[in-house]
């Protein structure tokens, strides 16, 4: 996370919300090994989240909804010809990853 903090303070943007697209992404295959889930792909990771977390219940689906909208906005952001975001929308979506994080974190250390 402290890559992201950079980026987003020295005005890389994108680069911030690409760092903490992968922050999320290792805290979804965490969460995906407590079923012994291990995708190959990042779209993997999230058919496996919808599959195994949301469809059976007792998964947030809106915190699996800003998880897929960041993986799209950084997908983007690496492999786009010109992407531009602005800083409050750049504050969303990193608000909304720290919540996921956090959400995840929580199901991760509960009993």
């Amino acid at each position: 996370m402290q890559k992201q903090k950079f980026c987003y303070k020295t005005d890389f943007i994108m680069g911030a919300v690409s760092r903490m697209y992968y922050v999320c992404f290792h805290t979804t295959l965490a969460l995906l090994l407590t079923k012994d889930i291990t995708p190959k792909t990042h779209k993997g990771a999230l058919t496996e989240l919808h599959k195994d977390f949301v469809l059976e219940g007792g998964f947030d689906k809106a915190k699996a909804d800003s998880y897929k909208t960041l993986m799209q906005e950084s997908q983007e952001s690496d492999y786009g010809d010109f992407m531009a975001m602005t800083r409050e929308e750049a504050d969303q979506l990193l608000l909304s990853a720290k919540e996921y994080i956090n959400y995840i974190t929580s199901l991760l250390t509960s009993p």
